[in-house]
């Protein structure tokens, strides 16, 4: 099992491997994936390292190839052929206008980047941005005037709850993972699901029934388990022999309840199974 592991090669690293030898140059195959430069070269390493080869050379005139790389990149390339032609058989065409909301500082920091991909997987979409003050936007989506819009919510306007309905009558209390580069690349759903004082969510929600996926991100192999999870320390294993690096850990816990046990699982979670973690408190 090890040595399968070893040798296992996500579509995302031979993306960055392809960009780079063809670009030999980290910070044009960085723009060019909606990347940081910084994680692309990680997406080398950790390439590099699951096949226990050099793939490139750092030369005054930029990244060439080893030969070790000139013998792969032809079969990246046709591998990456393969799964869009894959893809494309099951492709929905999104067409048409849409008008989003976003608020001005989100527009500058990331907004272009986010679009310019979008645009490149959905070219039939026509994407109108307004950005500015985020509190107007539910009058406006509310009037018509736009589709969607991300905003905060008002001190005393309640947030309202996002949960995934699988089919009628059967939810889960979902985390969906997004990488750096606004791409969806699944999710989680809670697996032990808490029926105690204050919390019934088993009167609403289905314990899980994902396993315990870890996603290959720009920075890392992530791994998810939702609040209640971490009081279960299979789960934190789990994830750990699925190759998690990182494990987030978003939480909703009532302020005190659980003090003692946050100083006590999660440090003992983490060096038990050799991972970091990140643990979000109402998020």
């Amino acid at each position: 099992m090890q040595e399968i592991e070893r040798y296992a090669v996500s579509p995302d690293l031979l993306r960055a491997f392809v960009a780079v030898a063809q670009h030999r140059n980290l910070t044009r195959a960085a723009e060019g994936l909606g990347r940081t430069q910084s994680a692309v070269s990680v997406q080398l390493r950790r390439l590099e390292g699951r096949l226990g080869a050099r793939l490139f050379r750092r030369e005054a005139r930029g990244m060439t190839l080893t030969a070790d790389g000139l013998r792969l990149l032809p079969a990246a390339e046709r591998v990456l052929r393969d799964l869009e032609r894959i893809g494309a058989m099951f492709r929905t065409t999104l067409a048409g206008p849409i008008r989003v909301g976003i608020p001005d500082d989100y527009g500058t920091a990331m907004l272009q980047r986010i679009l310019r991909r979008f645009a490149d997987r959905h070219p039939e979409v026509e994407v109108t941005v307004r950005c500015g003050f985020s509190p107007t936007f539910p009058r406006a989506v509310r009037d018509g005037d736009l589709d969607l819009a991300v905003h905060a919510c008002a001190p005393d306007e309640a947030a309202e709850p996002v949960f995934e309905e699988a089919m009628p009558g059967q939810y889960f209390n979902t985390a969906a993972v997004i990488d750096a580069d606004g791409r969806y690349l699944g999710k989680f759903r809670k697996i032990h699901i808490p029926n105690i004082p204050d919390f019934h969510e088993k009167l609403f929600f289905a314990p899980g029934d994902l396993g315990y996926p870890v996603f290959e991100t720009a920075f890392c192999r992530l791994g998810v388990y939702i609040c209640y999870d971490r009081h279960f320390p299979e789960g934190w294993r789990q994830l750990a022999l699925n190759g998690a690096e990182l494990v987030m850990n978003p939480s909703a816990t009532g302020r005190g309840l659980s003090d003692h046990l946050w100083e006590l699982e999660q440090p003992a979670a983490a060096i038990a199974n050799g991972i970091l973690q990140h643990i979000q408190q109402l998020v």
